[in-house]
């Protein structure tokens, strides 16, 4: 649910049982002998543009082939899609890819090992039907009628209807309008069809996390130690582990990837603190001859991205905020206005406006060439929220009409 292949490892790194794009942390709780008493995985940073993209030679995550690889074809007929990856817009691209990974076995291990945690066939259904509806919605294309925003497959809404047990009219409604409040007023402002699309995408991802957060979340009340009594027990040991890849450049760097980057940034500014500066300086205290070891100090690269007011971080909130249409250039302009002099800040426009995050050689990760980030890339994903009215509306005719599904 959380690996794909990527183009410089996918079947090795993820054999270790944590993906280069789901990021978790696992503390297992030892009894006094020795053995695992129990457990708790977190998750963070689940790379949620894959859903909708990929670049060249990557897969989407692994759990859309595996379904259309391996599930049985009642299922696929119930599910109305195809075993054909390159059918559905948001995984055609990985859908081309030479993989050597056995994604029908993989299949039959996952629903194993779901019923071996403790889901019921009705759940494992849900969660197909979920990564189904996923499919679907990429296929989805917007058009206009004079003034009017239309679906022009309205087949597919059918489909998403039924697989999300929501009226087709609701769905529909979900995907062509947002609610907006005014004052005391709440009212259905209609999409263009760009805003549509987007909203379209942001339902995707939105549904696919919901989904990987619930099933995370099911296995951990499984997992979690039962009936602890420090009195009987003893006291707790913990041991943590942390898993997360290394700083990564690709040919387009996702807001996601910008965030694994800064992640390293930070573990290497500590790194650095602690084994680095600190060691040296006892060193020095206590006269112990030594060579200088020189290092690079990244706070500079920390407070690019960090720093209150000034950093990339904080000119996507406030363009994300901004008042009126949020465009890529507001984001651009807020950058090239705070950042323009900083030495590690490059900016040059291009078809999509794009910036260059520099990092001199003696950094941590070794960059040999600055890598370049798109605006566009950025600034949606941090617009997702704003977008998402169409998940409340879907969760409220679900729930009107059948309950409410767990994963939403």
């Amino acid at each position: 649910m959380g690996g794909g292949q990527v183009n410089h490892n996918s079947i090795g790194y993820e054999a270790r049982g944590a993906q280069a794009h789901y990021r978790p942390s696992v503390e297992s709780l030892v009894a006094r002998r020795g053995t695992p008493s129990g457990g708790h995985i977190s998750n963070y940073l689940l790379e949620k543009s894959r859903v909708i993209f990929q670049q060249d030679g990557e897969r989407s995550f692994h759990s859309f082939s595996q379904l259309l690889r391996g599930g049985p074809e009642s299922l696929l007929r119930s599910l109305h899609i195809q075993k054909d990856p390159k059918a559905y817009a948001y995984i055609k691209v990985g859908g081309q890819v030479k993989s050597s990974i056995n994604d029908g076995a993989d299949f039959k291990a996952v629903a194993d090992a779901m019923k071996v945690i403790g889901f019921t066939s009705e759940e494992t259904l849900t969660a197909y039907k979920i990564l189904a509806t996923t499919l679907h919605l990429g296929n989805l294309t917007f058009g206009v009628d004079g003034d009017v925003i239309l679906i022009q497959n309205p087949k597919v809404v059918s489909v998403i209807g039924e697989l999300l047990s929501t009226p087709e009219d609701s769905v529909e409604k979900a995907l062509l309008f947002r609610t907006v409040a005014t004052g005391r007023d709440v009212i259905d402002k209609q999409h263009t069809a760009q805003e549509a699309g987007y909203g379209r995408d942001a339902l995707a991802k939105a549904m696919y996390e919901r989904l990987f957060c619930w099933i995370v979340g099911r296995i951990n009340d499984v997992i979690e130690v039962k009936n602890y009594d420090a009195r009987v027990h003893g006291k707790n040991t913990v041991i943590g582990v942390l898993d997360i890849y290394g700083f990564e450049i690709f040919q387009n760097n996702s807001f996601e990837q910008f965030c694994i980057n800064y992640c390293n940034e930070k573990l290497q500014q500590l790194f650095i603190q602690l084994v680095l500066k600190q060691e040296q300086e006892e060193y020095q205290r206590e006269g112990i001859p030594w060579k200088h070891i020189d290092y690079f100090n990244n706070q500079i690269i920390v407070d690019l991205v960090e720093q209150q007011h000034k950093g990339i971080f904080s000119v996507l909130d406030e363009a994300c905020m901004n008042v009126g249409k949020v465009t890529d250039e507001v984001f651009l302009q807020g950058l090239n206005g705070k950042l323009a002099k900083h030495v590690h800040y490059t900016s040059r426009k291009t078809l999509t406006s794009s910036y260059i995050l520099s990092h001199p050689l003696t950094s941590s990760s070794d960059i040999l060439s600055p890598p370049l980030c798109s605006s566009h890339i950025f600034s949606h994903p941090r617009r997702d929220h704003t977008d998402l009215s169409e998940l409340h509306e879907l969760n409220r005719a679900q729930t009107k009409h059948v309950g409410k599904n767990p994963t939403l």
